[in-house]
């Protein structure tokens, strides 16, 4: 893909190579992406970080965590510079796939880094919780997020009110 970009006259910069990995990892091509990222390495062309948060965006929506985690480390490993949009993406990934306790201590992690969750960042980790019935660890981060100036998002608020619902009806037919 590289070799053609350059036949075909396309200007070759981390706009468009973004813009080429997008596209790919929008319309399920992953694998390929990955590919053409590898390709970028194994060529030394500059690489940013937004490079990377697009392909581990992609394998985390295709569940490939292991993978997705790979290259994170490695973004590390080669001098790029974290960013709150890779935990955020790496967090939500995690969440996606039900492991909580391992997004969680990634939002500790990223905060031991230096660097803010952001409302995104909670929202993604309470909606975990919520749809996984753990309420134990909703309220404790509900009250950190709000005490950091964050506001859930909507969806957030309607899992809440769900939640809120079924207790009421539940504490309904005991008490009746």
């Amino acid at each position: 893909m590289y070799d053609e970009m350059n036949v075909l006259g396309y200007h070759r910069d981390t706009h468009t190579y973004c813009i080429m990995l997008d596209g790919l990892c929008r319309n399920g091509h992953v694998e390929e992406a990955l590919v053409f990222l590898r390709e970028l390495e194994r060529r030394n062309v500059d690489r940013s970080s937004a490079m990377h948060v697009i392909v581990i965006t992609g394998l985390c929506k295709k569940g490939k965590l292991d993978i997705a985690q790979d290259i994170s480390n490695k973004v590390c490993s080669d001098g790029l510079h974290l960013t709150v949009r890779l935990y955020n993406t790496m967090i939500n990934g995690l969440c996606r796939e039900g492991l909580l306790d391992e997004a969680k201590d990634l939002m500790r992690k990223m905060e031991q880094n230096g660097f803010s969750p952001e409302g995104f960042t909670y929202d993604f980790i309470l909606q975990g919780f919520l749809k996984s019935e753990k309420l134990h660890e909703v309220f404790p981060l509900l009250q950190e997020m709000v005490q950091k100036g964050f506001s859930p998002n909507a969806y957030t608020f309607e899992l809440l009110d769900m939640i809120h619902e079924v207790k009421t009806q539940i504490f309904e037919v005991i008490m009746f």
